[in-house]
């Protein structure tokens, strides 16, 4: 064999090795996702679903590889959710180290009296839902939107401390939590601020109009029945809405959603035990789009 073909059969047989390197690398990566990693399933629902985008979803992935978890996500079909005799066979078939429930599968186990902890005894189970979840959860999740609204607004009152332009409040009576969370952040003057306490039947196109007229570029609404509307009327003016709420917000009016804060959850796990029936605080993060 001549020099030059001595070079490619060295250089194929280079290429095998590194091949076969790369598949040990990979098959020794898998064997510890698979085998060594905790797993967290994430139960979810259709609606649930539609506001968590994909590449957040993406992101808790790694986050949570990162913690040496291995996510699954189970969406329940919305039909189980509506027959407790369907729901607890289809919660009672999940296997994992930790279970998360996301609202709505919560409240359908607290709704139906399903003591999901005794359901799944090989799993710690974690509930996002209230205080009361205790009776039927291993850990509830009691959210803490004011901490990602306090800082929401102390980005938006810094970002326009050197415009003239005000930001704006629009919320309604069903924010459950202390408003001057947000309106502190913000210095005297700057901050408008519109309650719909259901006493004005056109509050609104009344407010959209006020917005238009004091030229508003970023509103913060953590609740507001109408939102769609609100935001069709004023479509000038960029908004911050609870997570919830980000499809009733077309992209180029989005400037902000609040959200929970699930990699502070990841960090939590470790603490969680198996029949302590306690409850934990989650908090929420801004992030800006």
């Amino acid at each position: 064999m001549d020099r030059q073909g001595k070079g490619k059969a060295k250089k194929k047989r280079t290429g095998l090795v590194v091949l076969c390197v790369v598949a040990a690398v990979l098959a020794a990566c898998a064997a510890v996702y698979f085998l060594v990693f905790d797993s967290l399933v994430f139960v979810t629902d259709s609606a649930y679903s539609a506001v968590i985008p994909v590449k957040d979803m993406l992101l808790l992935r790694l986050n949570c590889a990162l913690k040496g978890i291995r996510l699954h996500v189970v969406k329940i079909k919305d039909s189980v959710y509506e027959y407790p005799a369907m729901f607890a066979p289809e919660l009672g078939a999940l296997k994992g180290d930790y279970v998360l429930l996301t609202p709505v599968a919560a409240a359908t186990a607290l709704d139906s009296g399903t003591d999901v902890s005794a359901l799944l005894p090989d799993s710690v189970v974690i509930a996002m839902g209230p205080a009361s979840g205790r009776v039927a959860f291993d850990v509830t999740l009691v959210s803490d939107d004011a901490s990602g609204w306090k800082s929401a607004a102390a980005k938006v009152a810094s970002e326009l401390s050197s415009m003239s332009q005000n930001a704006a409040l629009v919320y309604d009576s069903s924010v459950n939590f202390d408003i001057r969370n947000i309106t502190e952040a913000f210095a005297s003057g700057r901050l408008s601020v519109f309650h719909n306490d259901g006493s004005k039947r056109l509050f609104n196109s009344e407010t959209a109009t006020a917005l238009a007229s004091q030229s508003i570029v970023v509103a913060l609404c953590p609740h507001l029945t109408g939102l769609a509307d609100m935001v069709r009327s004023a479509s000038t003016v960029s908004w911050i809405v609870d997570y919830r709420f980000r499809n009733a917000v077309p992209a180029d009016n989005l400037y902000g959603v609040v959200a929970p804060d699930f990699k502070s959850v990841l960090g939590m796990l470790k603490d969680m035990q198996k029949g302590s029936r306690t409850t934990m605080e989650l908090g929420y993060v801004y992030e800006k789009r």
